[in-house]
């Protein structure tokens, strides 16, 4: 970068500075002693204050007189208490500019058009997988991490009592898809899906003659329907045991869904 050619403010002498180093107030002398002589001459020049608020005496330089407070307090501690009392009113520069309020679901549909325009809107197959294996994981350790009912918790515990084999929340995959849609209350034996199903949430017909009727009912039944047909699909007999029928006689319920086993 070619030098700035300049004169001496303090001496008058010629001399060569940077431009870089003068936009930041640099080298604005020829030499360090003409710069303590620029300094002590613009301090000579100043006024000397008694702080409005603490009362303390200090001195000010022009160019800080100059500026937009006039540098009337001492200190930035001074200045900000005389402003909240109004010895010095707020004097904006700069004005805010105020700006439309920022749309997050404007922002998610961009960004999703955007990623889907890109093609980076699927999961890759990795990814995939590495949910599929997440997915196992949870469920065979987590098996409390589902909504499991005080009842299916004592049907469990005749089960185990009469020796016939089980695995609870069973998950199952769609075998079109291969991905996970739905879980099992209970898997018998390898070859039976036992569901135990409540008289509110699944909506006995016996109580419920014209089908569901609330909105978690009808939820329900839809995802039960998904569940069922998935079963068909695979081959995997369907038992299903009322939560009525378990509190009239609990062990004649279990014998009569699971005849084969000897229950009682």
């Amino acid at each position: 970068m070619e030098s700035a050619d300049r004169i001496c403010p303090v001496c008058g002498q010629h001399y060569k500075a940077n431009p870089v180093r003068l936009r930041h107030g640099r080298q604005t002398t020829c030499s360090r002693e003409c710069s303590y002589k620029l300094r002590a001459a613009k301090l000579a020049n100043g006024r000397q204050f008694v702080c409005p608020i603490c009362g303390k005496k200090f001195y000010r330089s022009p160019s800080e007189i100059k500026s937009k407070h006039q540098g009337i307090y001492c200190s930035p501690q001074c200045h900000y208490a005389g402003r909240s009392i109004g010895l010095t009113k707020r004097i904006v520069v700069k004005p805010y500019i105020l700006v439309s309020e920022y749309d997050r679901h404007a922002a998610g549909l961009k960004a999703w058009r955007t990623r889907r325009r890109l093609g980076h809107d699927k999961h890759s197959e990795a990814t995939k997988e590495r949910l599929r294996q997440a997915t196992i994981k949870y469920i065979a350790h987590n098996v409390n991490g589902y909504h499991v009912s005080a009842l299916e918790n004592r049907v469990a515990q005749e089960l185990t009592r009469f020796d016939i084999p089980y695995i609870r929340q069973f998950p199952i995959r769609n075998p079109q898809t291969g991905r996970y849609v739905a879980v099992i209350d209970f898997l018998i034996d390898d070859k039976i899906a036992l569901e135990v199903n409540g008289t509110f949430w699944h909506a006995d017909p016996r109580f419920y003659p014209d089908g569901p009727i609330f909105d978690t009912q009808k939820r329900t039944a839809n995802r039960y329907a998904v569940k069922s047909a998935i079963l068909k699909s695979l081959g995997l007999p369907l038992i299903e045991v009322w939560e009525s029928d378990l509190e009239q006689n609990f062990t004649k319920a279990l014998r009569g869904a699971l005849p084969e086993f000897n229950i009682g």
